[in-house]
C-alpha cells in the first residue's frame, strides 16, 4: 500500500488539500458503514481493531465478507458486470481478462472522445451527440445515461446476440447503468455476476486518477473523487461481491476462478 501522499499529488492551495482530506474522510466513513452492513448480513462481528488499522484492512474485509456470494453463484453465470469508482483500474482488469480467457467484451456506445490506445468497436463505439440522439429515438439502446459529461448507451441487439450465442461475456457499467438494467426483465432473468471493484485505499485511488488524467484541472479530479463515496454507498444493494484491485493478476485470477 502506498504511503499517505495526498499533499504531494496535488501541489495546490491549502483549500485544495483540505478538500482532498474531506473527501478521504467521506470515503473512509462510507467504507466502514458498508463493511458493517455486510458483516451484519452474514452474521459476523467486525474484528476489534484501532480505527486506522480497521480503515486500512476494510477493503479486504469487505472482499472477504462477500466471498460466500461468489461461491454461491460460481459456474452459474452467463455474463459478468464490472463496476467501480473512476480510476480504480477496471480497464486494466478487463485487458487481463482478454489475455487470460475467451470471455467476450460487449462495448458501449459513447459520445466522448477516444483515449490513447482505445479502438473503435473494441473498447467503445464512438459517435457524435446527434448520432447518439438518433439511436435513442430509434430505440436501439437497452439502457443509456450521462456520466462525466458524456452520453453512454448499451445496445439492445448486442446484448441479445451475446445471450443467444451461448458464449460468456462481460460488461463494464456505472452503478447508475446497472441499477437501470436490473429493472429490466430481459436483463435480470439471465444469470450474471456483478462485481464492485475497490481500491486498496483512498490514497491509491487518488494516485491512479491523477496518473490517468495527467494535466486535468483540480476540479475534474475532485469531481471524480467526490463521486466515489456515493457510488460505494449505493453499491450495497446492487452488487454480488467486492474485489480489491491491489494487484491485477490476483484480482483477475479470482474473477476467472469464480465466474
Amino acid at each position: 500500500m502506498r504511503e499517505k501522499r495526498l499533499d504531494l499529488q496535488f501541489e495546490g492551495s491549502k483549500e485544495q488539500r483540505e478538500k482532498l482530506e474531506n473527501l478521504e474522510k467521506a470515503w473512509n466513513e462510507t467504507l466502514i458503514q458498508v463493511l458493517k452492513s455486510k458483516h451484519q448480513e452474514i452474521g459476523k462481528e467486525l474484528p476489534k481493531l484501532e480505527e486506522r488499522e480497521l480503515i486500512e484492512k476494510a477493503p479486504y474485509l469487505l472482499e472477504e465478507a462477500t466471498e460466500g456470494r461468489l461461491k454461491e453463484k460460481k459456474g452459474k453465470n452467463r455474463f459478468l458486470v464490472i463496476s467501480g469508482p473512476s480510476g480504480v483500474g477496471k480497464g486494466a482488469i478487463e485487458s487481463e481478462l482478454e489475455k487470460k480467457t475467451n470471455i467476450l467484451f460487449l462495448p458501449n456506445v459513447t459520445t466522448r472522445s477516444p483515449r490513447a490506445g482505445e479502438k473503435e468497436g473494441i473498447d467503445y463505439f464512438f459517435v457524435g451527440e446527434k448520432e447518439f440522439e438518433r439511436m435513442k429515438k430509434e430505440g436501439r439502446f437497452f439502457q443509456y445515461g450521462k456520466t462525466h459529461g458524456a452520453w453512454h448507451g448499451f445496445l439492445r441487439d448486442k446484448f441479445l446476440e451475446g445471450v443467444s450465442s451461448k458464449e460468456k461475456f462481460y460488461l463494464e457499467k456505472s452503478i447508475q447503468s446497472l441499477r437501470g438494467l436490473e429493472q429490466k426483465e430481459e436483463f435480470r432473468k439471465v444469470a450474471h455476476l456483478s462485481l464492485f471493484i475497490l481500491p486498496p485505499s483512498f490514497e491509491e485511488l487518488c494516485f491512479r486518477i491523477r496518473t490517468s488524467w495527467k494535466g486535468a484541472p483540480f476540479e475534474e479530479i475532485e469531481k471524480r473523487l467526490a463521486r466515489a463515496p456515493e457510488e460505494l454507498r449505493e453499491s450495497t444493494a446492487i452488487y454480488d461481491a467486492y474485489l480489491v484491485n491491489d494487484e491485477i493478476p490476483r484480482v483477475t485470477k479470482k474473477i476467472i476462478k469464480n465466474f
